[in-house]
């Protein structure tokens, strides 16, 4: 068995994994901020850890990595906080913005220097930090969020040649819109999601969305003992498009 670490682990994408890895037989720890609705159904099963922590409070992280019994095998970082005033960057509301950049970039960081002293192993161990395909077309009315996605794919791919000697393995996994349950989001956001991505769907050569699915089965490969060689890359899940 396996120790699986998730970072975000109440988002869809983070729950979704949380599930496939136990549904695997693995050692589960997840790290949610506020809420666990996503994952409570897990809670109580063997082989489930949960930690709450902030990521944008280094310590918060360091005082749990710190009680570790194990040693991390696989850390997926899947926190985000995402654009909310859809504003272009002249309008938008500054405090917002440096919460954006706080959990998606300086969240991000904290998480590796925490993290990463303690994978560094004589046997390959995988870390996947999830991007968005905004890195490469940009996000108008989101430019901080799309800024701060891009700036973590950079630093993937930076650590990824400061930790290769180390056996770390890491990357970014990038997808377009993803098919997810948005009910807990607010009206507007909700209204927004619906416009942007009917929009979206009509430029995707498949015609549809991405599902978490599919969005697992490449964390799979990209964490398994199979991937020897794949670091430092962004991997695209777009359906054809750009």
């Amino acid at each position: 068995m396996k120790n699986v670490v998730i970072i975000g682990a109440n988002s869809n994408i983070g729950s979704g994994l949380a599930k496939h890895f136990w549904d695997k037989k693995e050692l589960v720890h997840l790290f949610y901020h506020k809420h666990k609705n996503h994952i409570a159904d897990l809670e109580d099963k063997e082989r489930i850890c949960l930690y709450q922590a902030d990521i944008i409070d280094f310590e918060s992280i360091k005082g749990i990595t710190d009680s570790f019994k194990f040693t991390p095998d696989i850390l997926v970082i899947c926190s985000s906080q995402r654009s909310i005033d859809h504003k272009p960057i002249a309008e938008i509301d500054l405090l917002q913005s440096q919460e954006i950049i706080q959990v998606n970039f300086i969240g991000i960081i904290n998480v590796l220097k925490a993290f990463i002293p303690l994978m560094r192993s004589n046997r390959p161990k995988h870390i996947i930090s999830f991007g968005s395909n905004v890195t490469r077309i940009g996000l108008p009315n989101g430019s901080v969020y799309s800024a701060t996605k891009a700036a973590c794919s950079n630093l993937v791919r930076s650590v990824s040649m400061e930790e290769a000697t180390n056996n770390l393995f890491i990357n970014t996994i990038s997808p377009g819109p993803v098919e997810i349950d948005d009910s807990h989001f607010p009206q507007d956001y909700i209204k927004f999601r619906e416009i942007y991505y009917q929009n979206k769907i009509k430029n995707i050569p498949l015609k549809r969305l991405a599902q978490i699915e599919e969005i697992i089965h490449l964390t799979d490969f990209l964490t398994s003992d199979q991937n020897t060689y794949i670091t430092g890359e962004e991997i695209f899940l777009t359906g054809g498009s750009l």
